[in-house]
């Protein structure tokens, strides 16, 4: 029995002895199982993308599909971009200044704008997409079509379709004003005062445009 015993002991403890194969660290298995779990994730969010993919590509192909079109045609992008490119443009240019605009393009190309250029960003451009937006709210309903008539339910759902991509932006903006240390008038201005540190090729340089 004594010598069983000590056969068994002998058999657990390690050997000494250099293997054949070498022991991976611990970090190799973590990673390996962390690699496996973010390709099924990966994996699995390329299943769903597909499936939504494939489920909207059906729908315009059916009979109500022209309808379809049309309803997004005009409550999906159309009246969204033309927002948010109205209000970056007069972000840009109104706000942040077409100054400050023009100095960091010269900073990254070497060269100032020209004056033509910045006479568009300040006036023309965000006129025409001023006069666009509201040329298209007033003439929204024309571009439902005459031979069918949709029911007041989806003329509500395409509104909201719309403004949930519009609403980001003065929602933000009552939250900054909310959020703003000071008076009506203090909180207004640093609404829209542009941020201290701007994007530049010198880190560290400070703000130095004229503030609203």
């Amino acid at each position: 029995m004594k010598s069983l015993s000590k056969d068994l002991v002998k058999r657990k403890q390690p050997s000494s002895e250099p293997s054949d194969y070498p022991t991976p660290p611990p970090s190799v298995g973590v990673s390996k199982l962390e690699a496996s779990k973010r390709t099924r994730k990966d994996n699995l969010f390329q299943v769903i993308a597909l499936d939504m993919y494939l489920s909207w590509l059906c729908r315009p192909v059916s009979y109500g599909g022209v309808y379809l079109v049309n309803f997004l045609n005009v409550y999906g992008p159309g009246l969204a971009i033309l927002f948010v490119v109205f209000v970056e443009a007069a972000g840009v240019f109104w706000f942040y200044g077409v100054e400050n605009f023009s100095a960091d393009i010269e900073q990254m190309l070497g060269k100032k704008p020209s004056l033509f250029w910045r006479i568009c960003w300040k006036y023309i451009s965000p006129t025409f997409l001023f006069c666009i937006l509201i040329f298209s709210l007033l003439g929204y309903e024309e571009m439902l079509g005459e031979e069918y008539e949709y029911p007041e339910w989806s003329v509500a759902a395409g509104w909201a379709l719309t403004l949930s991509s519009v609403l980001c932006i003065p929602t933000y903006v009552i939250y900054k004003f909310l959020k703003s240390p000071g008076n009506c008038k203090d909180r207004l201005r640093r609404t829209f005062k542009p941020e201290p540190l701007i994007p530049t090729a010198i880190p560290g340089q400070l703000y130095t445009g004229t503030a609203v």
